[in-house]
């Protein structure tokens, strides 16, 4: 049996990539923005569980998160674990 296709070229697949994401503790108040690589900014919701961010970051690619903007309404302060790291084989 033989098969046959395409153009006899063969194409690199594209990188792997993952998105960047946690779980979420003890936040009851609104207004928290962390931040992803200097510019990927996700808001997080009062009482919130997980969080995902929207920009997906290459296999071996570094990742850094920062909050951008406290919890304001009431007042609270958060601190990412786990803030800096590499995406290795995920």
């Amino acid at each position: 049996m033989i098969s046959c296709g395409g153009s006899g070229t063969t194409s690199t697949p594209p990188p792997l990539t993952y998105t960047v994401g946690g779980s979420v503790s003890g936040l009851s108040s609104s207004g928290l923005v962390l931040q992803d690589d200097g510019g990927n900014n996700l808001t997080v919701a009062a009482n919130a569980t997980s969080l995902t961010f929207s920009t997906a970051i290459a296999n071996g690619g570094a990742y850094s998160v920062m909050v951008s903007a406290e919890p304001s309404n009431p007042s609270e302060n958060c601190e990412p674990v786990s803030q800096i790291g590499q995406l290795r084989y995920a």
